[in-house]
């Protein structure tokens, strides 16, 4: 299987260094504006893996059209004074500018990592007529992982748990008792922010990793449970939620016991977007 990995940010670059290990990769084409953006990528990756590193190649986007699977890692970030809707418009106008660069294969995965990634995701799918378990977005993973981090801290139980709705500042946890809901869920929907405020912009590795494993369930069929942005066949539109993930794409959505509180917000989130999908 061929993949590009559009953009080597810090997302991009660590998502190299781990898809490097993954098996059953002919060829991992590497994409910015700037080719020697991408040679440097990969001169990167080959002092820790020379040989895997030769399996890299420098490409320009109109080469999307031979690979098996996107991993779209470039963005823009919300600046001062942005609202949601400015960093929407602008992540749909970068990243439709990238796709049309070549007639992508009908069989082509895409997975999405730019902000507001459940938006994007949604406009990827529609505007491009993929089928809908081929279209993901990333980022869910993240948000599972951190309400586990979030709940062990506060000495709360962190098995069962769960992450709905959308990636980032609209997740909603799941979790048995929903003890402290309002704190744990502010403090899990914060957490990047957090990270800003203590330490500057986020390296962001372990999106890098989380991503690789995406692309390893695809690849090598793992048919594993992803928190990812999929197509839900009861909502009728793309929400977070965890999937079970192999080589047809995104397959079918957990079952999971959901409180009354985390079941009032997703009640108020899945109204929210209807509404704002008008």
């Amino acid at each position: 299987m061929k993949v590009a990995v559009v953009g080597t940010g810090n997302v991009g670059s660590a998502l190299l260094f781990h898809l490097a290990g993954v098996p059953n990769i002919e060829k991992i084409l590497v994409m910015n504006i700037e080719d020697d953006w991408s040679q440097a990528a990969i001169m990167d990756v080959a002092g820790a893996n020379p040989e895997a590193a030769l399996k890299f190649e420098v490409a320009s986007f109109d080469r999307l059209g031979d690979v098996d699977l996107i991993g779209l890692t470039s963005g823009a970030q919300m600046e001062a004074g942005q609202t949601g809707k400015d960093v929407l418009n602008a992540n749909i106008k970068m990243t439709k500018s990238i796709l049309d660069s070549a007639q992508l294969k009908k069989s082509v995965f895409v997975i999405a990592l730019a902000t507001p990634v459940d938006e994007v995701t949604n406009f990827i799918q529609n505007n491009y007529k993929l089928p809908e378990n081929q279209v993901m977005g990333f980022g869910g993973d993240l948000d599972r992982n951190r309400l586990s981090f979030v709940l062990t801290q506060r000495q709360l139980p962190n098995d069962d748990i769960e992450i709905i709705g959308e990636h980032g500042g609209r997740t909603i946890p799941v979790y048995p008792g929903e003890k402290d809901f309002e704190v744990v869920s502010k403090s899990v929907r914060n957490f990047l922010g957090n990270i800003t405020v203590q330490g500057g912009r986020p390296r962001n590795l372990a999106s890098g990793l989380l991503f690789a494993k995406l692309i390893d369930s695809i690849i090598n069929n793992a048919h594993e449970y992803h928190y990812i942005s999929g197509f839900h066949p009861f909502y009728k539109m793309y929400v977070t939620w965890p999937y079970i993930v192999g080589d047809k794409g995104v397959g079918a959505p957990k079952d999971i016991t959901i409180g009354t509180l985390a079941q009032n917000e997703l009640n108020n989130l899945i109204d929210r977007k209807r509404e704002e999908s008008k």
